[in-house]
């Protein structure tokens, strides 16, 4: 979103962080390997709350894909996460004693 405007990026890449680049024409979007992944003619000052969307960046009918991809993105999101607390588990079993 910029100025209250919408701009697609690649479905795959929908609510990362990616760097942006704001031209007086233009608004280019880069991917984590900062790669040109969309430009979009920048909607005129003042006009508010329209959506461009560029076909290629749609999903497509490919749902094993979609599922395989969003699966991907969720472990790599995750799973540090789930690792800080398995690791945190062990580490608080192993300062209880059963005994006392």
């Amino acid at each position: 979103m910029y100025r209250q405007n919408f701009y697609s990026v690649p479905w795959q890449r929908i609510g990362e962080l990616l760097p942006v680049r704001v031209t007086d024409k233009e608004w280019i979007v880069y991917g984590p390997d900062v790669r040109e992944i969309a430009r979009h003619p920048l909607y005129p000052s003042g006009i508010t709350r329209e959506k461009h969307s560029l076909p290629e960046h749609a999903p497509g009918r490919d749902h094993h894909q979609k599922y395989e991809r969003l699966k991907e993105r969720s472990t790599a999101e995750y799973q540090p996460l789930l690792d800080q607390t398995a690791t945190s588990d062990e580490d608080n079993d192993q300062d209880h004693d059963p005994t006392t």
